[in-house]
């Protein structure tokens, strides 16, 4: 099925799981004939490859698939050839100029909303792999494309697909307007609307507006804004600045993925109304891989890029012993097998064995000792204190566990049976008391006689 609408043409169809796994797959390039025959130094320095390892799951396939979906949905919405759209576009761009002239004309600062919600929002561990996973959907598609015809018309427009930054740790609005400047900016190649925005200090109103003009002029197809758990710090600017990424969202007509630690879930839950938009088009979570064949192909991936004791295959027991050390966080994974596979390099760990991993894990991983600790603690069970849950919040999920349907509308059942019960128990006794009441009230003689 063909689309008219130019701005897919740059689009390549949506992928299946295969292609989608082979493309989010990552692995280094193979090593040269003469690697072996390098310098220990040179051999070490190659471990730094480590970090760039990645090997997706069914999790990351999901998300993957629900941010194409979205994406096209909104450049769908967003048809340049609607009469809608175009005016949308003119409306918006006029009442910047003359809110950035200063001149007293009575306009809207930022035209009216035009598009529904289209929220996403992605939260998990940190260090599991989050940015890596939005980083790679942003590598499949190019910056940005000139688009030279529109309606059979001659024109130039740069569109750009993604827009991705990270909230400011301050939660500051500006902040998050001119981080989106510059990174448009930067995919242009040619404009310079975030020096517009500082050199004549809009203000907020003004550089929002500026900003969803600017949106719609690229025709953007995804904005994601990294680390939203930084709003918990200045919560007295959380409300504000939900309330303008929910704002770029229903008048640019741009869908918006929020990403955060497990921390970053009290922001979206404790805004009802905001929190529901940025959910409205998908709530997933990427938890810590557990033991299975997910986590024995990513050991295999990394101990692949050892550079000593090159015929040694990957021991049996080493992917439930890492995991034990790593809790399944695939930051942490990277961090002791670059130290582990050093030692051995080095001729410092002469027999790798299950106790040599625990002790370069326990040397290596000293930062991370109590964060992973409260992990396994939580997975075997063990409730913890509402200290260790607030100073650990964002290595462990949520506790509240999910609710099927089912299950919510049976209990909600029971909440109405209650409900009426209590009613119905009201109404009886309001009505034994009216009685007792018109029993007991004297009766007057000439009442009595008529």
């Amino acid at each position: 099925m063909s689309d008219s609408n130019v701005l897919l043409d740059g689009l390549a169809p949506i992928m299946n799981r295969v292609e989608a796994y082979n493309f989010l797959a990552v692995a280094p390039p193979p090593r040269d004939s003469d690697f072996w025959s390098g310098s220990l130094e040179q051999r070490i320095e190659h471990l730094d490859t480590i970090n760039g390892v990645f090997v997706p799951n069914d999790a990351h396939f999901n998300v993957f698939r629900l941010m194409q979906r979205a994406m096209r949905a909104g450049l769908k919405r967003r048809d340049p050839s609607s009469p809608m759209v175009m005016g949308l576009l003119h409306e918006t761009g006029a009442a910047v100029a003359r809110n950035i002239g200063h001149l007293n004309d009575p306009c809207l600062v930022a035209p009216r909303k035009s598009f529904a919600a289209a929220g996403l929002f992605l939260n998990g561990p940190t260090g599991i792999g989050k940015t890596t996973l939005t980083n790679r959907f942003r590598d499949h598609l190019p910056g940005a494309r000139e688009i030279k015809s529109i309606g059979g018309r001659p024109c130039s427009v740069i569109q750009i697909y993604v827009v991705q930054v990270k909230c400011p740790s301050n939660g500051t609005i500006l902040g998050l307007m001119h981080a989106c400047l510059q990174e448009i900016d930067r995919l242009t190649g040619d404009t310079k609307y975030a020096e517009q925005a500082i050199r004549k200090n809009l203000s907020r109103d003004v550089c929002e507006a500026l900003l969803i003009s600017v949106l719609l002029r690229h025709f953007v197809g995804l904005l994601i804004i990294d680390d939203i758990q930084y709003l918990l710090k200045v919560p007295h600017a959380t409300d504000v600045l939900l309330g303008s990424i929910c704002s770029l969202m229903e008048t640019a007509g741009v869908p918006v993925l929020t990403v955060g630690t497990y921390a970053a879930q009290r922001v979206v839950d404790a805004k009802s109304a905001l929190g529901a938009k940025l959910l409205s088009e998908a709530d997933e979570q990427l938890d810590a891989i557990a033991p299975g064949k997910s986590w024995t192909q990513l050991c295999i991936a990394i101990w692949a890029q050892r550079v000593s004791h090159w015929e040694l295959p990957m021991p049996d027991w080493f992917p439930l012993e890492a995991h034990f050390h790593t809790a399944g966080i695939v930051r942490v994974l990277r961090i002791l097998m670059k130290r582990f596979l050093g030692l051995m390099a080095e001729g410092r760990i002469t027999e790798v064995t299950a106790d040599a991993l625990s002790s370069c894990a326990e040397k290596c991983l000293r930062s991370y000792r109590r964060p992973l600790a409260a992990a396994r603690r939580r997975e075997v069970g063990d409730k913890l204190t509402d200290d260790e849950l607030a100073e650990y919040e964002d290595f462990l999920p949520p506790d509240e566990p999910y609710i099927k349907p089912s299950k919510e509308r049976r209990e909600l059942q029971k909440i109405a049976d209650r409900v009426a019960h209590v009613r119905k128990a009201e109404a009886s006794r309001l009505i034994d008391e009216e009685k007792k009441w018109a029993e007991s009230e004297p009766r007057h003689e000439g009442a009595e006689a008529a």
